[in-house]
This record gives structure tokens, C-alpha cells and sequence, in this order.
């Protein structure tokens, strides 16, 4: 994806767009064997710019997420749920409101979640 902009912006060009990365990947394999189903999901994001001059790259990341379900019986089911399996750091976005230059060692930004986990049991009636 590029931006182009008229008048005084020109020189942005063929930038990349802020926070929108050239490359995402989600892969996501599933396993099912009788009463229990698991999947591990894989994600990827590229380095993105949080400016539109492209002269302040957020850094890539990948995260590792984990899923499974036991089916206890006809009704009643238990899910595992565990996101950010390594406990990645990642920063999702800068600050869109900040100017051009970065000047400053310090800057906003989105962080993404760190490890959360969550056990849940469902019943079907």
C-alpha cells in the first residue's frame, strides 16, 4: 500500500500508509481427535511506519496463541484459551497524532496485550 499526497506533501509519495504493515501472516493448524480439538495460531506483523514520512518504524513481532476443547460430555464442553503464549512485546501503533520529526527518545504508543489465559466451560441445551 503507498500514499500519495498533493500540494505541500508531495515528497511523501510512495511511502508506505502509517501503521499498516506489508506483510501480516496468520496461520492457524488445527488438530481433532475424538472428544478434544486443539489449534495453535501463528502471527506475524512487519515493520510499519508510525509516521508518514516512513522515518519512525515500529518493530515486527510475531505472537503465538493456543486453543483447545474437551467435550466432557453431549452438553457440556471445557475451553483453555491462552493469547500472547510467549508473552511478546509488541507495539501495535504510534502516536498518529504526533508530528514528522521524533525528535524525542520517548513517544506514545499501543501496546499489545501480554499473556492472557482463560478457562472457560460452556453448556449446550
Amino acid at each position: 500500500m503507498w500514499i500519495y499526497l498533493l500540494g505541500a506533501g508531495h515528497q511523501f509519495n510512495g511511502n508506505q500508509i502509517t501503521r499498516t504493515p506489508e506483510l501480516q501472516l496468520r496461520l492457524t493448524p488445527q488438530y481433532s481427535q475424538g472428544p478434544i480439538t486443539a489449534a495453535l495460531t501463528f502471527s506475524y506483523i512487519c515493520e510499519r511506519y508510525s509516521d508518514v514520512a516512513n522515518r519512525f518504524a515500529l518493530p515486527a513481532y510475531h505472537t503465538w496463541d493456543l486453543f483447545s476443547e474437551v467435550a466432557l460430555n453431549e452438553h457440556l464442553k471445557v475451553q483453555l484459551e491462552i493469547k500472547n503464549l510467549t508473552n511478546t512485546l509488541g507495539l501495535t501503533e504510534g502516536n498518529p497524532r504526533d508530528d514528522l520529526s521524533h525528535q524525542e527518545a520517548l513517544f506514545y504508543a499501543r501496546p499489545i496485550f501480554g499473556r492472557t489465559i482463560t478457562l472457560s466451560m460452556s453448556y449446550e441445551f
